[in-house]
């Protein structure tokens, strides 16, 4: 048996753990923007709470764009480049919110000896 088959075998050994991972990260993005519309003014008076719905929004909805991308039939050469470039941007996007709240509030880095003011 080849590589490429085995490869197969092993994505529709993991489907329905996809199925169930996509499901849940969809209904929870849900919630968290139920949660969001119903305290609106708390969310955005306070940045705290802000940042961490937009996070957690981010990461549900990148671990349901990897259960989609693993459902959909496809090579295994082009899923795992699929998944490398949604893994990549998913961890862009916070690195680039912790580098600008960390340049903008110097006094607040709760990062220790990696602050840089």
């Amino acid at each position: 048996m080849n590589s490429a088959a085995e490869s197969v075998d092993l994505i529709q050994a993991w489907h329905d753990l996809y199925v169930t991972l996509g499901s849940a990260s969809a209904g929870l993005i849900g919630l968290i923007f139920v949660a969001a519309s119903l305290h609106l003014g708390e969310v955005m008076n306070n940045p705290m709470f802000r940042v961490r719905a937009y996070h957690i929004t981010l990461y549900l909805l990148t671990l349901l764009v990897v259960a989609v991308v693993i459902l959909v039939p496809q090579s295994v050469h082009f899923l795992g480049a699929e998944i490398l470039v949604v893994n990549l941007v998913g961890l862009l996007i916070p690195l680039r919110t912790l580098y600008s709240y960390v340049y903008r509030h110097p006094d607040l880095c709760v990062l220790g000896p990696f602050c840089w003011a």
